[in-house]
């Protein structure tokens, strides 16, 4: 199986640990010359992630929102150069929500719940 179908396979069920453990296992190169498959690949996970959010076809919405935040993580640490503000926000907001449903301060509660988390 190829590099880029395995990655395929581990994206399709949100396995994100084992597609870092495949993209580390590429030397330099590779990883270069993968660069632009990867990073969609981790994209396509984020927004399909987004709609299963947006839809509510998650269980768990913190913990989700959480596996989110660690897959644009994972992006930044193999590249460097990609930012993803914009997507971040829509996790922040999120958390927020959840805050708000469970009676918290929302800002506090972001607060906390960061600080936690790193």
């Amino acid at each position: 199986m190829s590099f880029l179908s395995q990655l395929n396979e581990y994206a399709d069920y949100y396995d994100l640990q084992s597609m870092n453990s495949l993209v580390e296992s590429l030397s330099p190169a590779a990883l270069e010359e993968n660069k632009q498959a990867i990073i969609g690949m981790y994209e396509l996970v984020f927004r399909s992630g987004m709609y299963d959010l947006d839809y509510d076809k998650v269980t768990n919405r913190q913990e989700f929102i959480f596996f989110l935040l660690q897959l644009l993580d994972s992006i930044q640490r193999f590249f460097p150069d990609e930012m993803y503000q914009q997507e971040r926000g829509r996790c922040y907001g999120y958390l927020a929500d959840c805050a708000a449903a469970y009676g918290h301060n929302a800002a506090r509660y972001l607060y906390l719940l960061l600080r936690c988390a790193t």
